[in-house]
């Protein structure tokens, strides 16, 4: 599983546009291409289907000998994961801790 592990990710392009990603070691892959979308909402509401492809492509960029389909993790603008979130909840569990 080591070998197919990563780290999802949202950065911002050279336009500054908000991209999906995955992070391998210290490089990050751009989704777009290996599933169709730009989005990390739209990986985690196709998590079964995009899962094992997203594994396959972390194997693939471990195993080359450059990083061509990759960019350096310190040359990108890491964004929040979940750019737009449908919901939030919140509870109020330690308010009390607070008011004090």
């Amino acid at each position: 599983m080591r070998n197919g592990s990563y780290r999802l990710a949202t950065y911002a392009d050279a336009d500054g546009v908000a991209r999906a990603g995955i992070v391998v070691d210290e490089h990050i892959v751009d989704t777009a291409q290996a599933l169709g979308t730009a989005s990390v909402m739209a990986i985690l509401e196709h998590w079964q289907q995009c899962n094992p492809k997203l594994q396959q492509l972390a194997r693939t960029v471990r195993a080359a000998t450059s990083h061509a389909r990759s960019r350096p993790l310190s040359e990108v603008k890491l964004l929040a994961p979940v750019m737009y979130p449908g919901t939030v909840f919140c509870a109020g569990a330690n308010y009390k801790d607070h008011v004090k």
